[in-house]
Order: C-alpha cells, then sequence, then structure tokens
C-alpha cells in the first residue's frame, strides 16, 4: 500500500524552465542582446556543467554563480571578469525569482493526495536557502515536513544515500514509496534501483500532475 509520495522541486512542481527564461531575459536586456533563446541555451548548458563542479566540491556557491554569467557572457562575444560576473548574477537573480511560480496542477494535487492520507516529501538538487526560498515562496510549504536538498544533505540525486534519507525521515518501507520526478537518470532511475515506484513527469511533452494522481489512486 502507497503511504509517501515524494516529489523533485524544479520542472515538477515549480515551472523552473519559465523562471530561468525570466532571469535570463533580464541579462539579455542588460546586455542588450536580441537573441534571447542564444543567452536561454547557453546559460542551460552552463548551469548544468557548474552545477556538478559545485555539487563535486571544485566551486563555492559564489563561484559557480559567477562561472555561470561568465560562460554566458563568453558565448554571447563579450568575456567579463569574475567580479563583474557576480554583479549581473544579481541582475539574473532578480528576474529568475520574480519567476518562481507553481505549475497550475501542483496545489490542486498535492491537496488531494493528502487527503487521501498521502505523506509528501522532496528531493531536490541545489543550495538550501534558494530552495526553500522557493518552497516559501510558492506557497508550498504547509503540503511538505519532509524536504530533503542536496547543498543541506551534502549528496545529490542520483545518489542513492539521499532517496534512503527520505525514507528514513517518513519512516517507509520503499515498495510503500512513490517518487515523481522531470529527471528519468535524477529521479526515475535511482529511486526505482531502490525498491521505489517512480513516475517520469515530463512536462514538455504534457504530462501532468493529474496523470500522476489517476495512477495513485
Amino acid at each position: 500500500m502507497l503511504t509517501l509520495v515524494g516529489f523533485d522541486l524544479d520542472d515538477t512542481l515549480i515551472d523552473d524552465v519559465a523562471a530561468t527564461r525570466e532571469g535570463v531575459s533580464r541579462l539579455a536586456q542588460a546586455w542588450g542582446v536580441e537573441d534571447l533563446e542564444m543567452l536561454v541555451d547557453a546559460w542551460q548548458e552552463a548551469s548544468a556543467f557548474h552545477f556538478q563542479q559545485f555539487v563535486d566540491g571544485r566551486e563555492s556557491l559564489e563561484l559557480n554563480r559567477a562561472r555561470r554569467v561568465q560562460d554566458v557572457a563568453r558565448a554571447n562575444g563579450t568575456p567579463m571578469d569574475e567580479d563583474t560576473a557576480a554583479e549581473f548574477f544579481l541582475v539574473y537573480r532578480r528576474g529568475y525569482e520574480a519567476g518562481w511560480q507553481c505549475f497550475k496542477d501542483t496545489i490542486p494535487v498535492l491537496s488531494r493526495l493528502a487527503d487521501q492520507g498521502m505523506k509528501l516529501g522532496i528531493i531536490t538538487n541545489g543550495d538550501g536557502l534558494t530552495q526553500r526560498g522557493k518552497i516559501r515562496a510558492v506557497g508550498l510549504e504547509p503540503w511538505f515536513s519532509l524536504v530533503v536538498i542536496s547543498g543541506e544533505f551534502g549528496r545529490a540525486k542520483p545518489d542513492p544515500s539521499i532517496f534512503r534519507h527520505l525514507l528514513a525521515e517518513a519512516k517507509c518501507a520503499p515498495e510503500a514509496a512513490l517518487f515523481v520526478g522531470d529527471r528519468l537518470d535524477k529521479d526515475v532511475m535511482p529511486a526505482r534501483a531502490l525498491g521505489m515506484q517512480a513516475i517520469h513527469l515530463d512536462r514538455a511533452r504534457g504530462d501532468t500532475l493529474e496523470d500522476v494522481y489517476n495512477k495513485v489512486v
């Protein structure tokens, strides 16, 4: 019997793609760049690379942020020093935070799952200040007493220990737990390897949390 439903945060419960786009658009405006798509693609590539550098302990959070901006500026043909990049990260960050929002189906489905008696949890990669800020800003706090963040835990998905930690905190056996996320490699596969059920939620192809709810109940 299912008793716990765990979720990824970004692009599962919160539209991180839209928030990122808003942040990058602020950089495009500040730099006078018309090709927003080029900057968004460069930002996504830089973020993926430098997040792994941060997880592996090769970059501090501050350096990680500055180097993302430096990589994007370089792709735009306008290299900049680290201090200038750190200042422009604040420009990005203001737009990014302004863009934080849940998907329209998030709160209704969480409410229905809670009404079914399910425990609800989050496992998310990122720094604690940012991820908890998102959870608070979009109104998710009331639904989640179980929140595991890689920057606080010390391990990031797909490391199995972060999934085991959620199970331990929930006092739940793997076979009684379901995990929902947008990444096969970081969400679905590691959860299934531990004996949890898992659903791949691909918003880009039109998947919704309503689909998840219908499978759960």
